[in-house]
């Protein structure tokens, strides 16, 4: 398999990541850069990581992650976008100064939630007779880029809408993200 190949599975594996990483940024008051770098770091290991558990594991657990992992995502994803709802419609008195960060049980969730497809893709490549490192590598360094990307441009879509608003759509494509894993 060839670089533009992984790089390109990379992308498609990204996606979700991109979208929450796209909904964060949205409800950044200004640009969070550790946030942002947190964030992507942690959906690029989770990415690479389940690259080559999936690998590692091949067949033995497909069929049991394969069953549950639609309705993991589904929960992680509705859990914490409608938490973000109701931090949103709290009467806070430094509204100014709120800021939504996630909490490092919130970056892990939404690190494995981002992730559990690439298990899957790990999976097939069980039978991958290359560079076992090379994959889970690049396409943890794919969805890594990818997701500051989404972080930028959803912060820079987020100032041209009212703050409550921008926290209200982030949370809404946490939502319909969870929703759609469903269908």
């Amino acid at each position: 398999m060839g670089f533009l190949s992984i790089v390109l599975i990379g992308v498609g594996l990204a996606m979700d990541a991109f979208a929450v990483a796209l909904a964060k940024g949205i409800t950044f008051k200004k640009f969070n850069v550790s946030e942002t770098v947190s964030m992507a770091l942690t959906f690029g290991i989770f990415q690479g990581a389940m690259i080559l558990i999936g690998r590692f594991i091949g067949g033995y657990f497909y069929s049991f992650i394969d069953k549950y992992n639609k309705i993991i995502v589904f929960l992680v994803f509705i859990i914490l976008g409608i938490k973000m709802l109701i931090d949103c419609f709290k009467n806070d008195e430094n509204e100014e100064e709120k800021v939504q960060q996630l909490n490092f049980k919130e970056l892990l969730a939404l690190g494995l939630a981002t992730s559990i497809d690439a298990l899957a893709v790990g999976i097939t490549f069980a039978t991958y007779k290359g560079n076992i490192i090379s994959p889970p590598l690049i396409i943890g360094v794919v969805t890594f880029i990818l997701s500051v990307i989404a972080s930028i441009l959803g912060y820079i879509m987020g100032k041209k809408i009212d703050g409550q608003w921008a926290e209200i759509i982030g949370a809404v494509i946490l939502i319909l993200l969870g929703i759609k894993v469903l269908f």
